[in-house]
C-alpha cells in the first residue's frame, strides 16, 4: 500500500475505528497512519507538529469506548497508535486497562487525563499534546513514557505510581488553559489559574509532588517552562535530569536574592544517584532534607537569571547523600548545604558569584572531605560548625587541557569546625577577607602554601569583629599549622587561647622578595621627595595558647612582632634553612611579650648569648629593609629574656643564661621612666655588681679600695696618732728624733707640761710595747671591711692631716655601699627583683 493511497483513504474514506481498534487489540499489530513509515523520532514530532489537515482524525470519545468496551482478550502488546489526530480530552479517569498502551506520532488536540488510571504500561512518543496531561493518583505497574513529546500545557503527576518514568527530551510548555468545569474538578491546576499553595514556586510545568518510582526516573534532556515539583516523592533506583533546561521567570535584582525556584524536591527519595550533570534553570533549586542512597552529581549545572551575581541559589538544607556529592564547575548565586551529610563534596571549578554574606553556607554538616580547587567564590565559604572526616582541599585546580586555575574565596570560615585530615591550602586567594577559624579543631596539617594570599578579616554581620588579622583562630585546636613564607599576609595570625602541638611559620623562600625602599630626591628640587611608607608587617599573636613546638624560619616575606602573652612554648625552634648567622636570620621579635614560658629553645639565635641577645633586643624598624629606626623609648618586656635565659640554664649554659639575665636588667632600667634609676641607679648596679648576676665584681671594687686605702696609709703613717693619749704620757725617746729636755729655753719655748712636749707618733722608736703599731694593710682592711675590725682604726687615727681623713671616709662609705650591693647581690634579692 503506498503513501498516497494511505493519505487518501485517511482524508476521504471514514474509517471505522471501533473495528480497527478491536483488531489492533486482538493482533498487537500497530495501528500506523504515517505518511512516511521510516521517520524518525524527531521527524515524526515535526509531522504530528505540522501536519493536523493531513493526519486521520480519532474523536478521544471513541476511542475511550473502543478501549474501554473491549470484550476479548487483549495482545500482550497492547495497543499501538501512530500518526493520528486524536481530537478532544482523552479521559481514561479511573479506567483500568490490563494492556499497554503507546502513542507514537500522535497529535492529542485536547488534554489527556489518567488521574487515578490504573494499568500495566501507557507510553506517548513524537507526540504532541495540546494542552495539559493529568497523571494525578494514576498507577502504573511497569513503565510511564512520555518521550520526545511537546506539551503545551503541564503534566500534572502528584502522587503518581510506576515501575520506571521515562519523560526525557520533552518539552513543557506549562501554558495556562482557559479554564474549565472540569479541570477545576482536578485540582485546579490541569488547566486554568494554579492553586498557590506556595508563593515561591511560579506555575508548575511539571508538578509530580510524592511521585512514587519503584525503578529508575529519566528526565534528562527535558525543556521546560515553569517549574518541577518533585517535593515528596520516592525514586527507587537514579533519577536524572541531566542536560534539562527549566525557565522560570527569577525576581531577583542586583540588591535582593531570589525568591522564587525553579525545581523544588524537598524531602525527596531517591534509592540511586541524583543525576543533574549540565542542568540550567534561571531561578533558583531547592532540594531540602532529600535523602539520596547513590551520588549526587551537578556537574555544570547552571543556575542564573539576567543579574548573574544575585541570589539564584541552590539549596541543599539538610540534603543527605550515602555517596559523594559531585557539584564540580557549577555556576549560581549561592549554594546552602546546612545540616548537610554526604561523603566527598567536590566544587572544583564551581562559580558561586553571591557577593557579600555566604555565598557556600555548609554550617554543621559533615563530609568525609571537600574540595574546593580552582573554584571561584565571591562570597563567604561559610563551614562552622562542620566536621571533615578527611581533608579540606582549597589548591590550585591542575589540569591537562587548560591553564592552572587559583582558588578565589572572599573568605573563609572554619569556627568550631573538626576536620580530620588537615586543610590543604595552596596558591589560594582569600580576597577581600580572610580565614576565620576560632574554636575549631583541626587535626593532620593546616597548610598555607604556594603563594597564597590572604587579606584582612572584614565586619560582615555579626561573625567577624574588626580585627587587624589575615588568620584569626582564637581557642582553636590544631596539630600541625603551616604557613609558609611565601604566604602573601596582609593583616596578622591571631591564635589567642589556641592548641598546637606544632607550628611552622615560614620556611620557604619568598615568590616575591620584600624590596628595600630607600630614600630618594629629585635633583632638580629643593624639598626631598618623602620616603615611601613601609607596610606593617604582619604580625603572629598567640597570648594564653598551649603550643608544644612553634618553627620560626627566616625565609619568609613577612616578619612582624610574637605576642605570646601568657603562653606556654615547649619548644621555641628559629630556623633558617639557608643561612645559620644570627644575622641572617631577621625574625619576628618578641619584643610585645609580657609573660611566657619556654621549656627549650634551639637555632641559630640561640647558638650563643649573643645571637640570642641580637634577636631578642632588636626593635621592630630593623625587621623592615629601608625604614629607619625610631629611638623613641619603647617599653622593654624583659619576661621573654628571662625564659631564653632559663631555657639556657636548663641547657647547661648557666654562664650563658646569666649573661641574658644581665642583659635584660640592663635593657629594662634603660627604658623605665624613673631618671634617677635609668641614669644613675643603672649604672651603679651595672658597674659594681652587674646587676645582681656578677656580685663578684664588688669584690673586685673593694679590693681597688683596699689597695688605695693600703698605699694612703702607707705613704702618710706620720699623720696618724693614737687614739689612746695615755700613750703619749708613756712616750719615751723618739726615733730618729732629737731629744728636747723640758727644763730648757728651747724646750720653754714650746707651750703647755712635759706630756705635751713629747708627743709619740706612728713614727716612735720604739713604740710602747702594750700599743699596737700601725700596721697600713689591716688599717685599710679596717677601713674597707669595717665589720672584720683589725683594731688599727681603733688605735690609730688620722689627726695631722685632713685631706687624709676625708679620703679615708669616703672609702669607707663606698666601701659599705659596695658591701650591701654585694650582700643583696649574692642573696639573689637584685636579680629576682
Amino acid at each position: 500500500m503506498t503513501s498516497d493511497f494511505i493519505e487518501e483513504v485517511a482524508t476521504t474514506i471514514s474509517i471505522d475505528w471501533p473495528a480497527r481498534i478491536n483488531d489492533a487489540l486482538c493482533s498487537g499489530v500497530p495501528l500506523d497512519f504515517a505518511v512516511e513509515q521510516d521517520l524518525d523520532a524527531d521527524a515524526r514530532l515535526e509531522w504530528a507538529s505540522s501536519n493536523a489537515d493531513s493526519v486521520p482524525s480519532l474523536e478521544a470519545r471513541v476511542l475511550r469506548e473502543a478501549l474501554l468496551g473491549f470484550p476479548g482478550t487483549p495482545d500482550p502488546r497492547g495497543l499501538e497508535l501512530s500518526g493520528v489526530r486524536i481530537v478532544g480530552t482523552l479521559d481514561l479517569d479511573f479506567a483500568s486497562l490490563s494492556f499497554p498502551i503507546r502513542f507514537n506520532g500522535v497529535r492529542i488536540e485536547g488534554s489527556l487525563w489518567l488521574e487515578s488510571f490504573q494499568g500495566t504500561e501507557f507510553h506517548i512518543y513524537n507526540s504532541v499534546v495540546k494542552t495539559d496531561v493529568l497523571l494525578v493518583h494514576a498507577e502504573l505497574s511497569k513503565r510511564l513514557i512520555i518521550h520526545n513529546c511537546r506539551v503545551e500545557g503541564a503534566v500534572l503527576a502528584s502522587g503518581l505510581s510506576c515501575g520506571e518514568l521515562d519523560l526525557t527530551s520533552t518539552h513543557i510548555l506549562g501554558r495556562v488553559q482557559e479554564a474549565t468545569s472540569d479541570s477545576q474538578a482536578f485540582g485546579g491546576e490541569a488547566s486554568g489559574t494554579p492553586v498557590a499553595e506556595n508563593s515561591q514556586i511560579e506555575r508548575r510545568a511539571l508538578d509530580a509532588r510524592m511521585l512514587e518510582v519503584r525503578g529508575i526516573a529519566d528526565m534528562g534532556n527535558m525543556d521546560v517552562t515553569g517549574a518541577i515539583d518533585l517535593v515528596g516523592g520516592r525514586i527507587g533506583g537514579y533519577l536524572e535530569l541531566a542536560n534539562t533546561r527549566v525557565q522560570v521567570p527569577c525576581d531577583s535584582t542586583p540588591d535582593t536574592p531570589c525568591e522564587k525556584h525553579a525545581i523544588v524536591m524537598d524531602t525527596l527519595s531517591v534509592g540511586g544517584v541524583l543525576y543533574m550533570g549540565g542542568l540550567k534553570t534561571t531561578c533558583s533549586i531547592r532540594i531540602r532534607g532529600a535523602r539520596v542512597g547513590g551520588q549526587l552529581r551537578m556537574e555544570g549545572a547552571a543556575c542564573s537569571a539576567a543579574w548573574a551575581k544575585s541570589g539564584c541559589q541552590i539549596d541543599l538544607n539538610g540534603i543527605e547523600v550515602g555517596n559523594d556529592a559531585i557539584l564540580t564547575n557549577i555556576e549560581a548565586g549561592g549554594l546552602y548545604l546546612h545540616d548537610a551529610k554526604m561523603k566527598d563534596l567536590s566544587l572544583v571549578g564551581a562559580s558561586i558569584n553571591k557577593i557579600g554574606n555566604d555565598c557556600v553556607g555548609a554550617t554543621g554538616s559533615s563530609f568525609s572531605r571537600v574540595n574546593l580547587d580552582g573554584g571561584t567564590f565571591l562570597g563567604v565559604v561559610n563551614l562552622e560548625g562542620a566536621r571533615i572526616d578527611g581533608t579540606l582541599n582549597v589548591q590550585t585546580e591542575q589540569s591537562s587541557h587548560k591553564p592552572p586555575k587559583a582558588t578565589k574565596i572572599a573568605a573563609l570560615v572554619l569556627s568550631r569546625a573538626h576536620i580530620e585530615r588537615g586543610v590543604s591550602m595552596s596558591g589560594a586567594i582569600i580576597d577581600p577577607g580572610g580565614i576565620l577559624a576560632d574554636r575549631a579543631t583541626i587535626l593532620g596539617t593546616f597548610s598555607i602554601s604556594g603563594g597564597s594570599s590572604l587579606a584582612l578579616l572584614r565586619p560582615a554581620g555579626t561573625r567577624f569583629r574588626a580585627l587587624d588579622a589575615s588568620f584569626l583562630a582564637e581557642g582553636a585546636s590544631f596539630q600541625h599549622l603551616r604557613i609558609d613564607g611565601d604566604t602573601n599576609l596582609q593583616g596578622n595570625i591571631v591564635l589567642n587561647g589556641a592548641e598546637a602541638s606544632r607550628i611552622e611559620l615560614g620556611g620557604t623562600a619568598p615568590s616575591v622578595p620584600v624590596q628595600e625602599t630607600q630614600p630618594c630626591t629629585r635633583p632638580d628640587s629643593r624639598r626631598p621627595r618623602k620616603t615611601p611608607r613601609v607596610p606593617k608587617m604582619p604580625s603572629f599573636q598567640a597570648r594564653e595558647a598551649v603550643i608544644q613546638h612553634l618553627e620560626i624560619r627566616g625565609e619568609t616575606s613577612w616578619r612582624g612582632d610574637l605576642d605570646l602573652g601568657g603562653s606556654t612554648i615547649t619548644h621555641l625552634n628559629l630556623a633558617n634553612n639557608e643561612s645559620t648567622s644570627a644575622e641572617a636570620v631577621r625574625m619576628p621579635t618578641v619584643r610585645n611579650t609580657t609573660s611566657v614560658t619556654f621549656s627549650n629553645v634551639s637555632g641559630p639565635p640561640f647558638h650563643t648569648w649573643t645571637a640570642a641577645r641580637d634577636w631578642l633586643g632588636q626593635d621592630a624598624a630593623d625587621r623592615v629593609p629601608g625604614s629607619e629606626r625610631k629611638m623613641d623609648r619603647v617599653v622593654f618586656q624583659s619576661q621573654p629574656w628571662l625564659e631564653v635565659a632559663k631555657a639556657f640554664e636548663a641547657d647547661g649554659r648557666e654562664s650563658e643564661g646569666r649573661r641574658l639575665r644581665f642583659e635584660s636588667t640592663d635593657r629594662r632600667l634603660a627604658g623605665g621612666s624613673d631618671w634617677f634609676s635609668r641614669t644613675i641607679w643603672r649604672r651603679v648596679t651595672k658597674w659594681t655588681i652587674g646587676h645582681g648576676y656578677y656580685s663578684v665584681a664588688a669584690i673586685g671594687w673593694l679590693a681597688m679600695l683596699w689597695l688605695l686605702s693600703a698605699i694612703l696609709v702607707g705613704l702618710n703613717t706620720e699623720a696618724f696618732t693614737p687614739t689612746d693619749r695615755s700613750t703619749a704620757l708613756s712616750a719615751v725617746v723618739v726615733s730618729g728624733a732629737e731629744e728636747v729636755p723640758a727644763n730648757s729655753s728651747e724646750g720653754k719655748a714650746g707651750a703647755g707640761s712635759a706630756s705635751e712636749q713629747l708627743i709619740t707618733t706612728a713614727a716612735s722608736d720604739p713604740a710602747p710595747p702594750a700599743y699596737p703599731s700601725l700596721i697600713a694593710p689591716l688599717y685599710a682592711m679596717d677601713v674597707v671591711l669595717s665589720p672584720l675590725d683589725a683594731g688599727q682604726s681603733t688605735a690609730w687615727q688620722a689627726s695631722t692631716t685632713p685631706w687624709l681623713l676625708v679620703l679615708l671616709t669616703m672609702i669607707k662609705l663606698l666601701s659599705w655601699g659596695l658591701l650591701g650591693l654585694f650582700v643583696t647581690g649574692i642573696s639573689g634579692l637584685m636579680s629576682r627583683k
